[in-house]
């Protein structure tokens, strides 16, 4: 997938994004990211929030994103995200621009979204995701460290 310059800065809100959200599914074989012309969608991200849903296998195979070396998804055959070899060189993106987005919602935003789950869906799940989520937020800058350092990798 080829990236336009002006994508670049999108492309690396949607790998942070991505990396937050722990969505593991998608990566070089399976990006589950549909182009035309300069624009994306995101599509299926059933496989994210292995923190707040997952297994126990699956919570001791990927940490969470704040942790130390709890970024995994630059490397490997099928563990890479599709765009992260297009966010080389480093000086190209800016995490910390997108990490400000994510400080800024508003702090009951993930409730919000959790209120409107339909109630055939797993409550919950809802509410861990919830919990993660505002988590996740909390130490989003040691996400963004944690993303930086594999630049250097």
């Amino acid at each position: 997938m080829s990236i336009s310059r002006d994508n670049v800065q999108l492309s690396a809100e949607i790998y942070l994004f991505d990396t937050i959200i722990q969505n593991w599914d998608r990566c070089v074989p399976n990006p589950n990211i549909l182009v035309k012309g300069d624009r994306f969608l995101m599509i299926d991200h059933g496989e994210a929030f292995i923190a707040a849903t997952g297994t126990d296998a699956e919570r001791d195979y990927h940490t969470v994103p704040w942790m130390l070396g709890g970024v995994q998804n630059h490397a490997g055959e099928f563990e890479a995200h599709p765009l992260w070899s297009k966010l080389r060189p480093k000086n190209r993106v800016d995490f910390v621009a997108a990490a400000d987005r994510w400080k800024h919602l508003p702090n009951d935003v993930f409730d919000l979204i959790a209120a409107d789950v339909p109630p055939c869906w797993n409550q919950s799940a809802a509410s861990r995701i919830v919990s993660y989520l505002n988590e996740a937020v909390k130490k989003i800058d040691a996400i963004v460290a944690n993303v930086e350092q594999n630049f250097e990798r």
